[in-house]
């Protein structure tokens, strides 16, 4: 085993700190969403829009999250 093949931990946690930055990043505009859904009038249409925004959004951070980490795996497969 090379010394290009051992676990690095600084890259471990550059990797760490750029998903939670993604997830920060996506977080914020869910919370917005919520926001929006919790400060509209019961029962109007902008509250039941922000609480779909919200799952939404949170949908799309998981799924960002996902791309980064199978397109990283694949990165580090061809070097």
């Amino acid at each position: 085993m090379t010394e290009a093949d051992m676990f690095d931990l600084q890259d471990a946690l550059n990797e760490g700190a750029i998903i939670a930055g993604i997830l920060l990043f996506w977080g914020f505009f869910a919370a917005l969403g919520l926001f929006i859904g919790d400060a509209a009038p019961r029962g109007s249409p902008l509250g039941s829009m922000g609480q779909g925004l919200a799952g939404l959004l949170l949908t799309a951070a998981v799924a960002n999250v996902l791309l980064y980490i199978v397109f990283r795996a694949i990165e580090k497969a061809k070097a």
